[in-house]
C-alpha cells in the first residue's frame, strides 16, 4: 500500500513539475499568433480557408506561402516589419500561409465576369490582389489633386 501512495505521489508531483512548461509553450505560441497579425481579409482566410474567404486573396497567400519575401509580402501583415525582423514570427507566418496555400490548391473558385472591364489574368491576379489590400497606400485610389483656378 505505501508503494501505490508513493507513486501516486511521485506522478502528481510528475505532472505538477511539467505543467509549466506546457503552459509556457502554449504562451509563447499564442504570442508568435498575437503578433503576426495578418490584415482583416487575409486573416479570415488563415483562420478558415475555404472559397469564399480566400477567394479574394487566392494569388497573394499562395505566392507568399511559396517565396516569403518582405517586398511581395508585407501588404498581408499590420505590421509587416515587426513579422520581417522576427524569426519566429516570420516562420510562423510562413507556416499558417502554407498551410492556407494547400487548402486554396483544394479549392474551386467560382469567377463574376464583367463584360466591360474583362476577366483577370491570372498571371497578374497576385499583383492586382495586392493592390487591393494597399488600399489607401495605391497611389490609384486616391483622388486628383484640386485644380487651381485662375483669378484677375
Amino acid at each position: 500500500m505505501p508503494f501505490k501512495i508513493l507513486y501516486a505521489a511521485g506522478a502528481v508531483g510528475l505532472c505538477f513539475s511539467v505543467l509549466p512548461f506546457a503552459i509556457s509553450a502554449q504562451t509563447q505560441a499564442e504570442t508568435a499568433q498575437e503578433s503576426a497579425t495578418f490584415v482583416p481579409i487575409v486573416s479570415e482566410c488563415v483562420a478558415m480557408p475555404n472559397a469564399t474567404n480566400c477567394g479574394p486573396v487566392r494569388a497573394v497567400v499562395t505566392e507568399c506561402a511559396a517565396d516569403f519575401e518582405d517586398v511581395q509580402c508585407d501588404v498581408l501583415f499590420e505590421d509587416s516589419d515587426k513579422v520581417f525582423n522576427d524569426p519566429q514570427l516570420k516562420e510562423f507566418a510562413q507556416a499558417q500561409l502554407s498551410q492556407a496555400s494547400e487548402a486554396i490548391a483544394l479549392m474551386t473558385f467560382e469567377e463574376a465576369h464583367n463584360g466591360e472591364i474583362g476577366d483577370i489574368v491570372e498571371e497578374n491576379r497576385a499583383d492586382a490582389e495586392r493592390t487591393m489590400l494597399r488600399g489607401d497606400e495605391n497611389l490609384n485610389s486616391h483622388s486628383a489633386p484640386p485644380l487651381l483656378v485662375e483669378t484677375d
